[in-house]
């Protein structure tokens, strides 16, 4: 029996489940944990025992009282909070009455006075989003060119209104329109992108873009999800100049091709690059990442292990 849970937020599909959703579905599969993402979930496991819970992301409409029952119902069970985002709430700073200190796992650094987060008993980092990471899909046609993915972000919106334009692809809900239009933007809408393994509606794509916070452009938040996404989705990566640190710091082996500076300079790219060739390049990363990722997890295993003692 797992004496491992993870703890989700309330979700309803699996393929078009946000990124850190799906990192958890990995992750528990991985440990051998419970993953309680639902109301059935939690219901079924509502007086299991645990030693070891792992509060998974926030969010202000998380489910507060059933994260609490689950703590209250296991005394003795170490608590940890499990993150790939520096910018999400941290429902520990939310008068949460467990009086436990938990231990945070976290995919990116601690900046000193920016990650205040109370009652952390210690702050562990670990590239979370490699979990993503695994062997491409099956070459299928590729019916369009670039796309960006994702929802609003306002320390990205510069960069933004710098590449968003026509004729790259954004996918998003539609509630974020409004705020990419007054950011400058003007893409071709589509909605939110579906994850069914084999059959994710990235693998339609060419190109992508990769941008990041300006947050991150100093604190160091491992490569995102999307990194890896692309690659078993076979979709060539370009990514904003600004990126430089980050792709220092993940140790890959990168060719300065496929950093743009604008718009301009990423139209340009896609219409005379060769595409086959650019992809086999990339690919190139796979191998790495995927042995990155081998070690990772056993990190994390043994982490939790070392609790235990």
């Amino acid at each position: 029996m797992p004496d491992i849970c993870i703890l989700e937020n309330y979700w309803h599909s699996y393929k078009s489940a946000n990124a850190h959703l799906r990192n958890s579905y990995i992750l528990a599969n991985e440990l051998g944990a419970d993953l309680i993402q639902s109301r059935k979930d939690f219901k079924r496991n509502w007086n299991k025992k645990y030693n070891h819970i792992l509060l998974a992301y926030g969010s202000h409409y998380m489910p507060h009282r059933e994260w609490l029952h689950y703590c209250v119902n296991n005394p003795n069970a170490q608590v940890y909070w499990l993150t790939n985002e520096y910018d999400i709430m941290w429902p520990l700073n939310t008068g949460w009455p467990d009086p436990r200190q938990a231990k945070a796992i976290c995919n990116f650094e601690k900046k000193d006075k920016s990650h205040n987060f109370k009652r952390v008993e210690s702050y562990n980092t670990f590239d979370l989003n490699l979990l993503l990471a695994r062997e491409p899909n099956p070459l299928v046609d590729k019916k369009y060119d670039c796309i960006y993915y994702g929802t609003f972000r306002q320390d990205r919106s510069r960069y933004f209104a710098r590449y968003l334009q026509k004729p790259v692809y954004l996918s998003t809900s539609k509630r974020n329109y409004k705020k990419f239009d007054h950011a400058g933007c003007r893409p071709y809408y589509i909605e939110p992108l579906e994850w069914k393994q084999g059959h994710e509606v990235l693998n339609k794509f060419r190109y992508s873009l990769y941008i990041e916070d300006r947050y991150t452009h100093e604190v160091y938040n491992h490569l995102a999800n999307r990194f890896y996404e692309c690659l078993f989705c076979n979709v060539v990566q370009f990514f904003d100049i600004h990126c430089q640190n980050t792709i220092k710091r993940s140790g890959i082996e990168f060719d300065e091709r496929f950093y743009v500076r604008d718009h301009l300079e990423l139209s340009d790219r896609i219409r005379n690059s060769d595409w086959n060739e650019l992809h086999q390049t990339q690919q190139k990363w796979l191998p790495q990442s995927l042995k990155k990722r081998e070690r990772m997890i056993d990190a994390v295993k043994k982490f939790i292990a070392d609790q235990r003692k």
